[in-house]
């Protein structure tokens, strides 16, 4: 839903295709379309054929405590949560970057955690193939550093290893 009110800013009413929202939340288009499905099911949003048969929809946000709410707020919730460090962009794909997003999220200061690749699934809404691919490059590129605790499916130990993103991290969890 964040993603979707980032294209209905500021008239909090747009031409939404759903590749557009697959490809910016890196999510599949079942997820993408049971969200907008239960936004329409709760009287959230109003969902219309564009007039000329364009690839999009035109989605419109219609319940009046969330118009107003969102108004109120400015859009200001929207941003993303925890952000990785800036050295990423370019790295990772938008699916990878919230594997990492979701797996320094789970880490305590010290940025070192048994994780399991089955948490990291749940939290992030991703499949078994994108979290280890994610996991696998972040290893190869030095991010992190993973030692094996148990037999699968258990949790592996893993830290953030690359001292800038230790570095960025520490500094803007204050």
């Amino acid at each position: 839903m964040a993603a979707l009110l980032r294209f209905l800013m500021p008239s909090l009413r747009a031409e939404v295709s759903r590749r557009d929202l697959m490809r910016s939340t890196g999510l599949g288009r079942t997820v993408v379309e049971d969200a907008m499905r239960l936004a329409r099911q709760l009287g959230l949003t109003r969902e219309s054929r564009h007039p000329t048969g364009a690839c999009g929809n035109i989605v419109e946000i219609i319940h009046p405590a969330w118009r107003g709410w969102i108004e109120q707020n400015k859009g200001g919730f929207i941003a993303p949560s925890p952000a990785l460090p800036p050295l990423a962009e370019g790295m990772f794909t938008v699916s990878q970057a919230r594997v990492l997003s979701a797996l320094v999220q789970m880490m305590p200061g010290s940025l070192r955690a048994a994780v399991s690749r089955r948490e990291l699934m749940h939290r992030t809404a991703l499949g078994r193939t994108t979290v280890e691919d994610a996991l696998r490059l972040a290893r190869h590129r030095g991010v992190i550093r993973e030692r094996r605790q148990s037999l699968p499916p258990g949790p592996n130990m893993i830290e953030i290893a690359d001292p800038a993103w230790r570095s960025w991290i520490g500094e803007h969890r204050r």
